[in-house]
């Protein structure tokens, strides 16, 4: 697991419960009472200069101010703010998230009260002879108290020992304060940053304020800094517990993620050892080793065993690798700060040695680039906020590069995968000359291949929003007898293209290629699961063939299929990529891989023409038998709730796709879902579920309005975007009264932040576990210096409309954590990392903060020492020092996080 900073030595002692908690992890006395206006990316100046003047309470007494000064604690501040006085109100509400209520004194038990009361009668008269005089009775009570008191004594010691035990389900609250941040009692105005734009700016007196703006000020780091190194003491402290289980957890997922692979020759099982992915390129055979050895020959069996012409290409870890056409180069590109700022290198294979002395091309790269020809490499790059805008040629033998192009346009995208208008570029290699292809619609997206000199391009244009496929004829020739600058290849859709594939409505054409003359289709139907089909090019009349869905090769039914034309990973269908198949096979053999909740990532060889399948590698996880034998699909409706097994009349029921695996009856139960920008989130193998259903945990994948399963449907979006939050809420309600769960944990990673946001204040569910979560909509729209805003409008909602804008600020989760909904029962998680580009660490550390003062009715989050965690349960938050949005899904990552769902559902 990453280190985390120490904690602080100014933080209340475990061993010491009478001493009150720190009321912030900032010194009150160098505490401004407002920070300056919050900077939401620490690339771009605070637009506020100078912080906002307090106001001075009075004094508080001396005994007030030493409980709240830490003993050692030194940050640093903004040396323009006064310091600040602290006083009673504004401490204790920052202590309590209670407003103006006060702390109210310890109350003890009422034994002990009593006891306390009759002590303090005898003890104040003894002897007083007045006082005996005037109460004969009481002289009477006094003595008999001689006899009473120690007999009641007696009884209580006695008391304490026959008391039977209780039976604890789960270890007992650790005594440790939780740190809470410093809530700002007048928080300035939202921060608006649109440029030219006046509806938000003039309604942003009315916003809802953010107590919390200060942690998103670059210029507060240093008390962010303070406030996170609190955090993490408590985490661990509060989880000390449980490092048991974590380190059986870690066992447990290290024997999962071990492969059981066979490689297959000519259908026949061979037992060398297996590479965890292998595919073809020309005539090389490629494999890739669970070391990070990259290895090639020019047969699968040389490759299989690592003899006679095999080969070393590369051997380290990357991000993506990329082989020049003659085979001698591989382009190389990897993250070292998670930052998703790719550094590309160049790799000689045959020397095995980087060209260029080894110093880096390019360090903004994004996670696409191609060989225009062998010494030629095209790569796309971001911005300063990660957004890919451009392409750089880079000349490997002179070691030197060229910008040749830029997308002016931050809301549009350079590839086919951008979340509002892919403005689709061609360019011939070597002539650095960019043509748009067709005219700017809003909300058009393409995707093209080649087809010799024609283009097929998959596109949504024309109003065919399930997406149809139309060739472009002649589209070499006419790219370059274009003049210069060129409009576009295309300007009159409809009458410079044919169709292809005609635009079916309820059936979503997902992605094509084009090999060997067969044009290949990945589609799915509305609700459905993706189907691979093809059929020969050369016309329109031939027909269309689809893998059968037949155990004689592997896959079961209803399972998703056809996922890529390998190399063998799951997510090569959004990667675009496609490797073409050797000759020596046969011209029309291609590769697809395949993975399911049960079934890890395996392998396929297919034969276009006759439809031949076999295997090339097939892959059996541990402990996946319990995974394989429950996995299904449920359809719930999301307001009668009931539960359809078969689905029927897809075209236009709203019902919610939920994906079932492990132990689903009358089960604890973890769910995940996204719900967002139209993905498809087909849930594939991982080791958590098959360990999670080991220790009698199921696992639901809710795919609820928002993700791709409905088509380009508008729900879940915009206006529309709380139909999303409903749609789990109502799905996980579904589960428990059809006696698929029991206990539930909420698990959501990124955009899925809102979801586990809205999570918080549902009754139904047990823990939240949430990883850079994305949870402020309001926020991210009002200001265009956060990464990718542009991108979010037309998903959350674009806060230039004031229909929009007020929807924003109905829905956005962030702004609805209130403790009057805030459950105190849920464990809840929040793990994010410092160079987060997606997602900026500070909002989820905001979250955290804002829902811990939602949830600490008194100070600490356990009421009395004796308090199990099953009546009050920890908030955590992990910040991961480096790394970036998907920090955390190391082995001690996922174990810290299974760990928490174990002992809050109640797995065995």
């Amino acid at each position: 697991m990453a280190s985390t900073p120490s904690p602080s030595p100014g933080g209340p002692s475990p061993t010491s419960p009478s001493t009150r908690p720190l009321l912030a992890n900032i010194d009150p006395a160098s505490r401004p009472a407002s920070p300056t206006r919050a900077t939401r990316s620490p690339s771009v100046p605070s637009s506020s200069t100078s912080p906002v003047s307090p106001q001075l309470a009075p004094s508080p007494s001396p005994e007030h101010f030493e409980l709240r000064k830490p003993a050692t604690l030194s940050l640093r501040r903004d040396k323009n703010a006064p310091t600040r006085v602290p006083t009673k109100d504004i401490d204790e509400e920052a202590a309590t998230g209670a407003g103006d209520k006060t702390h109210a004194a310890p109350r003890l038990p009422l034994r002990a009260l009593i006891v306390q009361s009759l002590r303090n009668v005898v003890a104040q008269h003894p002897n007083d002879p007045e006082f005996m005089r005037k109460y004969p009775k009481a002289r009477i009570a006094i003595k008999s108290l001689k006899i009473v008191f120690p007999v009641l004594s007696l009884v209580w010691v006695i008391g304490i020992f026959v008391e039977p035990s209780r039976t604890a389900t789960t270890p007992p609250c650790p005594w440790v304060t939780p740190p809470l941040a410093w809530r700002d009692p007048a928080p300035p105005a939202r921060t608006v940053f649109l440029p030219n734009i006046t509806t938000a700016t003039a309604l942003s007196p009315s916003l809802p304020r953010d107590p919390y703006a200060w942690i998103a000020d670059s210029e507060r780091a240093g008390d962010v800094d303070a406030y996170i190194t609190k955090e993490h003491a408590y985490r661990e402290a509060a989880t000390a517990h449980l490092a048991p289980l974590r380190a059986t957890l870690v066992q447990e997922l290290t024997a999962s993620d071990h492969i059981d692979r066979t490689i297959y020759l000519n259908g026949v099982p061979v037992a060398d050892e297996p590479p965890s992915s292998l595919w073809i390129d020309s005539d090389w055979h490629y494999a890739l080793f669970d070391s990070g050895e990259y290895v090639r020959a020019r047969t699968r069996a040389d490759v299989v065993r690592r003899t006679g012409t095999a080969q070393v290409v590369y051997n380290d870890t990357t991000s993506a690798l990329e082989i020049s056409p003659n085979g001698t180069f591989a382009a190389v590109a990897f993250d070292p700060t998670g930052s998703e700022r790719q550094f590309v290198r160049v790799w000689s294979i045959a020397d095995q040695r980087y060209l260029c002395n080894g110093t880096a091309f390019l360090n903004i790269a994004a996670d696409t680039m191609r060989w225009g020809n062998d010494t030629t490499l095209y790569v796309a790059i971001m911005d300063e906020v990660t957004v890919p805008r451009g392409v750089v040629r880079v000349d490997v033998t002179a070691c030197s590069t060229h910008a040749v192009f830029w997308e002016p346009r931050q809301e549009l995208s350079i590839s086919a995968q951008g979340q509002v208008t892919a403005q689709t570029h061609l360019m011939l290699a070597g002539t650095d000359r960019v043509v748009p292809l067709a005219n700017t619609d809003t909300g058009a997206m393409t995707e093209v291949v080649a087809d010799g000199a024609d283009l097929l391009v998959r596109t949504n244009r024309a109003g065919a929003d399930w997406y149809e496929v139309r060739r472009v004829p002649g589209a070499v020739a006419r790219f370059q007898s274009l003049p210069t600058p060129a409009t576009a290849l295309v300007t009159d859709w409809s009458t410079q293209t044919t169709v292809e594939v005609a635009h079916q409505p309820g059936t979503i054409v997902e992605r094509i290629e084009v090999v060997t003359g067969h044009l290949l289709a990945w589609s799915r139907p509305r609700l459905g699961f993706r189907t691979l089909a093809w059929r020969n090019i050369s016309s329109l009349s031939n027909p269309w063939h689809t893998i059968p869905a037949s155990e004689s090769w592997g896959l079961r039914s209803a399972r998703p299929i056809g996922y890529s034309v390998g190399p063998s990973t799951a997510t090569d269908l959004a990667s675009g990529r496609i490797y073409r198949p050797s000759d020596a096979l046969g011209a029309t053999h291609i590769m697809f891989s395949n993975t399911s909740l049960s079934d890890a990532v395996s392998q396929w060889e297919v034969d276009l023409v006759s439809g031949t399948v076999v295997p090339v590698l097939t892959a059996t996880a541990a402990n996946s038998t319990a995974l394989a034998t429950t996995q299904t699909r449920i359809w719930i409706d999301p307001v009668t709730l009931d539960v359809h097994t078969v689905l029927t009349n897809s075209s236009t029921n709203t019902w919610i796709p939920v994906d079932l695996a492990g132990p689903t009856t009358n089960a604890p139960m973890l769910v995940g879902a996204y719900g967002a920008y139209g993905d498809f989130s087909d849930p594939t193998y991982t080791s958590a579920a098959s360990v999670l259903a080991a220790h009698g945990i199921g696992y639901a994948y809710v795919h609820p309005r928002g993700d791709g399963d409905f088509g380009p449907d508008p729900q879940g979006r915009r206006v529309l975007k709380a139909a999303t939050f409903a749609d789990v809420r109502a799905s996980i309600r579904a589960l428990q009264r059809h006696g698929y769960a029991t206990r539930v944990a909420v698990q959501v990673r990124s955009a899925g932040g809102l979801i586990g946001a809205t999570a918080l204040a549902w009754n139904e569910v047990d823990a939240v576990i949430m990883h850079a979560p994305f949870n402020d909509m309001l926020g991210v729209g009002l200001d265009m210096r956060v990464p990718w805003t542009p991108w979010e409008w037309p998903e959350w909602g674009d806060p230039r409309n004031a229909t929009e804008l007020a929807s924003m600020v109905a829905n956005s989760p962030y702004d609805l954590v209130d403790a009057s909904t805030v459950q105190l029962r849920q464990t809840v998680l929040v793990v994010t990392a410092r160079n987060d580009a997606r997602v900026l660490y500070q909002e989820p550390v905001r979250l955290a903060a804002r829902a811990r003062a939602a949830r600490a009715k008194t100070p600490a989050e356990c009421l009395a020492a004796d308090m199990s965690v099953a009546d009050k349960r920890p908030l955590l938050l992990h910040v991961y020092p480096d790394g970036g949005h998907w920090a955390g899904t190391d082995t001690d990552g996922v174990a810290e996080w299974m760990s928490l769902v174990v002992e809050t559902l109640g797995g065995h």
